[in-house]
């Protein structure tokens, strides 16, 4: 009895610690899928960039950039100011990602961000165009139809992320 009770618990510890190391495995990819799901390509990236921002998702905004990116203490405090956002058009931009690779390669500035020619030839650009309207009491932003590109790039994760934008106009 004392035997067939002592392979039970082995048996049983057995199936607990493997149950959990699934759950861990399954944790772990459910958590990957959702920040590849952001970043899955560039113009995804980009949207997702945007969503964060009409959203005051501060930590998801930082997530996809490159690079941190400089956040003030009013907008940890009191978020992005975003009344309303709507995406109207977003794609990639052959003559946007010429423009970037030509600039940069090679440069100076390139050089000393480390940016590499073959970095730099894997630099995307995407033009998209959206409405803003920000609460002006907290961001004296320009608002209404805006068209801006960004220039993403992928991570060593393979998850795309903004390296560069240009000012909105």
């Amino acid at each position: 009895m004392e035997l067939s009770s002592s392979i039970f618990k082995k048996n049983l510890i057995r199936k607990i610690f493997s149950g959990l190391i699934i759950m861990g495995f399954v944790i772990s990819a459910l958590s990957s899928c959702r920040i590849k799901e952001e970043s899955a390509g560039p113009t995804d990236c980009v949207r997702s960039l945007l969503e964060a921002k009409r959203d005051n998702d501060i930590e998801k905004y930082k997530r996809l950039f490159y690079y941190e990116p400089e956040i003030s203490l009013a907008q940890t405090e009191k978020g992005f100011g975003v009344i309303s956002l709507t995406i109207n058009n977003i794609e990639t931009s052959k003559e946007k990602t010429e423009w970037f690779i030509n600039t940069y390669t090679s440069s100076e500035l390139a050089e000393s961000r480390g940016w590499t020619n073959e970095f730099i030839s894997g630099v995307i650009g995407v033009i998209v165009t959206y409405t803003i309207n920000y609460d002006n009491n907290l961001v004296p932003s320009a608002e209404g139809n805006l068209t801006q590109t960004y220039f993403v790039v992928s991570d060593q994760s393979d998850c795309w992320k903004i390296l560069e934008a240009e000012f909105p106009h």
